[in-house]
């Protein structure tokens, strides 16, 4: 559930900085027990990545 739900976030660019959303992944992932498995951490920190290299620095 709470994989959906940040990923949709993730999709409607519906959070403050990927710092932030990092962390809060990181964070979901360390919990015990995890709220999220392997597989879903990494396609989170991906998109999160993909994101990343994609946003233009103003300079």
């Amino acid at each position: 559930m709470i994989y959906k739900f940040i990923k949709r976030m993730l999709e409607q660019d519906n959070y403050d900085s990927v710092q932030d959303m990092r962390n809060k992944i990181d964070v979901f992932y360390s919990v015990t027990p995890a709220r999220l498995t392997e597989p879903e951490y990494k396609e989170l920190n991906d998109i999160l990545n993909t994101k990343q290299s994609n946003t233009v620095t103003p300079g």
